[in-house]
């Protein structure tokens, strides 16, 4: 978040993103058999999974989203089934034929019209489907195929608790390491349709609040897209709009100029960081040497009074660790915390979880960062929070 230019001693949050599936990219990836519909299994936990995208979208009794770009976005439902076995912030990915008893699934799919979308999202916030009337939007990364963000999604929604529903935003990513150039211009190309989805389901009475959540390239795209709502002047969807961002892979300097423009939210705008984010690194080389957000150092007291002026929650997650080994996925393993903080409404917790930069200890608390730079910026002494 820090302005400076000077060369930083710790990886940007973009680079962390491109080296972790870079350094993954020797595992297998999975196919589009993956979204062929099976029967569910008992004890499976299932997942509904409205999608907007700008993807072109292959067949009609079985929707599968392709890589390549649609002039105008789709939407789909997908049902997924969470496994009985399932182990919190991972995806129980199919060896082959998937099998609900013990890995991720898809139950069932179709193809929605957008006034259809709303109004089942409407009816499910209004019969308590999603937690406290929230929907809840996720906006996935560089290098993603379709499915790995379907899954991505529908392993957030489970972790989290935040009910039964929610919203996947996927935009045409290559998936593919080499494919950094194009898949920014992907994103480029998905402002707008992110932006009419959230201002959509922003209008739907039925819904309270929604909630924007996005790693890594996909928070460009999210901030970018509330920037123009704001640009718009559409105050109802900006009364209702929370943010989160993890792993940003975003310029620190554009990302000040996005906060300036979107001004302040009714919450502070969530931001993970990790300063072990590999990922981020190799984005930053790619970007010329440009810092990039998700590697703020929290330590650093300039990131503490940008956050405090910017209206901004960075988190440092680093304890979290990450299955890839570049820790730019520690998000996946927040998610239940994610879920607590969302609710907490206006206890504790909440309250003291304010504009300012914290650490996720060992133990699973947020904790305010070094008293010493806390009380040069006027806060009060830092306390554990639960």
């Amino acid at each position: 978040m820090t302005t400076t230019r000077a060369a930083p001693q710790r990886p940007g949050l973009g680079v962390v993103l491109l080296l972790a599936l870079a350094l993954c990219g020797c595992a297998q990836r999975p196919g589009l058999t993956v979204l062929d519909p099976v029967t569910a299994t008992p004890g499976a936990k299932l997942v509904s999974i409205y999608v907007a995208t700008t993807r072109s979208v292959d067949g009609d009794d079985a929707p599968r989203p392709t890589n390549a770009i649609a002039v105008a976005p789709s939407y789909l439902r997908y049902v997924v089934s969470i496994p009985p076995t399932h182990r919190p912030a991972q995806i129980e990915w199919p060896s082959g034929a998937p099998d609900p008893t013990k890995d991720f699934a898809v139950v069932s799919s179709e193809r929605l019209e957008e006034d259809q979308m709303v109004a089942e999202l409407g009816a499910a916030a209004a019969r308590g489907d999603v937690m406290d009337r929230e929907v809840h939007v996720f906006v996935h990364g560089f290098n993603n195929s379709f499915q790995e963000s379907l899954f991505r999604m529908a392993q957030l929604v489970a972790d989290a608790d935040v009910g039964r529903a929610a919203v996947l935003f996927s935009w045409p990513s290559k998936a593919a390491v080499t494919g950094y150039l194009a898949d920014k211009e992907a994103v480029t190309f998905s402002r707008d349709a992110l932006a009419h989805v959230l201002a959509r389901l922003a209008a739907e009475r039925r819904i309270r609040d929604v909630r924007l959540v996005a790693h890594s390239m996909g928070s460009w795209l999210a901030m970018e897209s509330v920037r123009q709502i704001r640009i718009a002047r559409n105050a109802g969807a900006i009364a209702k709009l929370d943010v989160a961002l993890a792993a940003p892979d975003i310029d620190s300097e554009v990302f000040l100029q996005q906060l300036r423009v979107v001004g302040r939210l009714r919450a502070p705008i969530t931001v993970l960081v990790s300063k072990d984010d590999q990922a981020l690194s190799l984005s930053r080389l790619l970007a010329g040497g440009q810092f990039r957000a998700g590697a703020a150092d929290v330590d650093d007291p300039r990131v503490l009074a940008e956050a405090r002026n910017a209206n901004v929650r960075a988190i440092d997650i680093s304890v979290l660790g990450t299955r890839s080994g570049a820790g730019h996925d520690g998000f996946a393993a927040y998610a239940a915390i994610y879920g607590r903080l969302q609710k907490t409404g206006d206890d504790r917790l909440a309250a003291g979880v304010g504009p300012g930069v914290y650490v996720l200890d060992s133990v699973g608390r947020v904790r305010p960062v070094d008293a010493r730079i806390a009380q040069a910026a006027g806060e009060p002494d830092a306390r554990s929070l639960r």
